[in-house]
């Protein structure tokens, strides 16, 4: 079955980057509360268990990307197209350095398949930039 191949490499490389994340001081945890959340001030990664591995590793190779971007710019007016934009740019580039990252850390993923996975994920990010009154929470 291709899908175990996949899962086998996924779950070789996770332990890999958990590696890397342990040397960087990052704390790894696994829960079922976001797909994945680095907490900026707390070194902490945190990445869904049930998702595939493959996934897991995906998100987990952006959240490390988001811990090399670093913390986010403090908007004053978070409702303006500035402040929108500048998230998805700071989406995007813990993608680039998440992918970055598995370059650097040699591995074995099909590029391709994390390409179309990132770009799955900022689809959202797209349409909030757009209409942002669709993502309001209810009160």
């Amino acid at each position: 079955c291709v899908a175990s191949v996949i899962d086998h490499k996924s779950i070789d490389c996770l332990k890999v980057v958990a590696g890397w994340c342990e040397s960087q001081g990052l704390k790894l945890e696994f829960s079922t509360l976001t797909n994945g959340t680095y907490y900026f001030g707390e070194g902490r990664i945190s990445i869904n268990w049930q998702c595939l591995p493959e996934h897991q590793l995906f998100f987990l190779l952006h959240e490390c990307g988001h811990s090399i971007v670093g913390p986010r710019k403090i908007e004053h007016d978070v409702k303006s197209l500035k402040h929108r934009c500048n998230i998805v740019e700071e989406e995007y580039s813990a993608w680039r350095e998440g992918r970055n990252l598995a370059i650097q850390l040699q591995l074995n993923i099909d590029l391709e398949r994390f390409e179309t996975f990132k770009a799955k994920q900022l689809r959202s990010y797209f349409a909030w930039v757009l209409k942002p009154s669709k993502f309001q929470k209810e009160e």
